[in-house]
């Protein structure tokens, strides 16, 4: 009886060493633009107070996680709001030790678009010691600043699975329906509004059916990617392909839409700052994986922006603009491969775009600076 005794080992509630050491918060950099110009606290409903009240929400998750967190607004958005933002950085809620939250940075944008503030973001999160992950999307997304799903998203580019993680908020729709505002049993909107589940749920079908399987960047039985819900999970080693700008090549004319023309409702680049990278990326033969989480749409939201006309044609105009620009970039890379040039030397600068053979048909092109 002593001796079976004598060969217990005691149980030891410590968690596995590598459980433990995969997530580092403060290896994160949550990255997003903001612009907020009518936000009050307590302010009647409006889009600046719904939109702005989730994305306080979001900034004081990362922050409570350990975080970091860059923030760039506007010179619209209001005083009130980036004070809001300052207190959160500031406070420590009484369950938290100081030092564990993240490190905050906000600053006002220098440079024009949303386009432009995402790239100042980015090279914020690098000037940060210890970064090594950047998350980067639009800040009323709460759903992503859980601690469940952020690890999810991190993980595997911190352990070298990915270079890039795109979430897959998990919407299905029946892509065959004709009345665009009834939901079936079998689809899961996820708290989006019908008709903007929808059209977002065709945006990606399109890219990947049209796009990247022609262009040899995905299988054509591989995981649709939800590239239009814009968030961006990826390696600080390939922050470069997020500060590339896009210009169009004649100066002063948009991006062709083949329906309607020119889309003066989406600046050229403004949403190619989330999709470009991704096209890019896949060319390189980085890896790209999409990586479902538990994402909820806030109902705040749905209930401001459901049944509105104005929000419905704001959806159509981007979508319509963003998928001729998705293609261009593709078609640039395909010219670019056409030629025997190396699309890498092309995008460090080693290689001139002015110098390229280009075909008339390329609008957008990359704009390099070396300096």
């Amino acid at each position: 009886m002593g001796e079976s005794e004598d060969q217990i080992e005691p149980v030891s509630l410590a968690r596995p060493e590598e459980v433990k050491e995969i997530f580092k918060p403060e290896k994160v950099c949550f990255v997003t633009a903001v612009d907020y110009p009518g936000w009050l606290p307590g302010g009647e409903e409006s889009e600046s107070v719904v939109r702005g009240t989730l994305a306080l929400n979001t900034f004081r998750n990362f922050l409570e996680l350990g975080t970091n967190v860059v923030l760039v607004h506007s010179g619209r958005t209001s005083k009130s709001f980036l004070e809001s933002i300052r207190q959160y950085g500031l406070e420590t809620p009484p369950h938290e030790v100081r030092d564990k939250k993240g490190e905050l940075v906000l600053f006002k944008q220098k440079d024009r678009g949303i386009s432009g503030a995402r790239r100042e973001g980015v090279l914020g999160a690098l000037n940060i010691p210890g970064v090594e992950v950047i998350v980067m999307t639009e800040p009323e997304k709460v759903s992503l600043s859980e601690r469940k799903n952020l690890i999810k998203l991190v993980e595997p580019v911190l352990t070298g699975e990915a270079d890039i993680v795109i979430p897959d908020r998990g919407v299905r729709v029946n892509l065959k329906k004709k009345n665009l505002d009834e939901v079936n049993k079998e689809e899961d909107l996820r708290g989006y509004p019908p008709y903007q589940a929808y059209s977002e749920a065709r945006f990606n079908l399109l890219v990947h059916k049209h796009i990247l399987v022609p262009e040899g960047l995905r299988g054509e039985n591989e995981e649709i990617l939800d590239l239009i819900g814009s968030p961006s999970v990826f390696n600080k080693n390939l922050a470069p392909l997020f500060l590339i700008k896009w210009k169009t090549r004649e100066e002063g004319k948009g991006v062709f839409d083949s329906r309607s023309g020119v889309l003066p409702s989406v600046e050229p680049s403004a949403y190619l700052s989330f999709l470009a990278p991704v096209i890019l990326a896949l060319s390189l033969g980085r890896k790209v994986r999409s990586v479902p989480i538990l994402y909820r749409h806030p109902q705040e939201q749905t209930r401001f922006e459901e049944g509105s006309i104005f929000y419905r044609k704001k959806r159509w105009q981007r979508l319509h603009g963003i998928l001729p620009e998705f293609a261009e970039v593709a078609r640039f890379v395909r010219e670019v491969k056409r030629g025997g040039v190396s699309l890498e030397d092309v995008l460090t600068g080693k290689v001139s775009v002015d110098r390229l053979d280009l075909s008339p048909k390329v609008r957008l092109v990359p704009k390099i600076t070396t300096d």
